[in-house]
């Protein structure tokens, strides 16, 4: 007669094994187990350890938890954090500085500015981020433009400004496509202000020929 049961090993780690039953003269069992195996059981049964895997019966071990085989204290492919921060500052700068460029002026730009030359796949990276940072600058400007015409109590409190040169505002936001300007809406709203505080700060900014095709595709009425 052959029984299985489940039993923990020296380890503590849950094995299945075998088990022969011969009954004694006075019918008293004698077991003599038989391990399938260290640290396994057979294959498609469920064990109840959260570190046995059903599809090859294996444990995973108590010094293999959590850890898998792509994971290591390797840094490569790690870019430098200075490296990481001139490329901010080139972005920032580059927003700022320069109105409308195309993929020429901003070969133009970065020269002297890199430790080797771009690809075209980088440099079109780089361009869009710029295109971000010209619309999270557009955001803080018209945020705290519309700031100054809320009570006092608002204005008072205390916060970082980015002061724009005259004309910056109306020059960049001209620039933009329709989604970009409704990525500045969608900012301006989350941020708080209402419709009529978007119509007032925002889209009123525009060119009356372009004013009711941007309210239709931000939403506002």
């Amino acid at each position: 007669m052959t029984t299985k049961r489940i039993v923990k090993d020296a380890d503590g780690i849950p094995v299945l094994v075998e088990e022969k039953v011969w009954l004694a003269g006075g019918g008293v069992p004698d077991r003599r187990p038989k391990p399938v195996g260290p640290g396994v059981i057979a294959p498609g049964t469920e064990s109840g350890n959260p570190s046995h895997d059903p599809s090859t019966g294996k444990f995973s071990g108590p010094g293999n938890k959590g850890k898998s085989k792509s994971q290591g204290s390797s840094s490569a492919g790690v870019i430098p954090q200075d490296e990481l921060d001139r490329r901010f500052d080139a972005v920032r700068d580059a927003a700022r500085e320069i109105e409308q460029f195309e993929m020429g002026d901003l070969k133009d730009f970065l020269a002297g500015r890199t430790i080797r030359d771009l690809s075209d796949l980088e440099l079109q990276q780089f361009l869009e981020d710029v295109r971000n940072q010209k619309i999270s600058d557009i955001v803080d400007i018209l945020d705290q433009s519309l700031k100054r015409g809320v009570g006092r109590s608002l204005r008072a409190r205390r916060f970082v400004r980015v002061q724009a040169p005259r004309g910056f505002v109306r020059k960049t936001l001209g620039g933009f496509a329709d989604d970009e300007v409704r990525r500045v809406a969608l900012r301006l709203m989350s941020k708080g202000w209402s419709d009529k505080e978007l119509n007032r700060g925002l889209i009123g900014r525009f060119h009356e020929s372009r004013q009711g095709k941007l309210a239709g595709i931000i939403g506002v009425d």
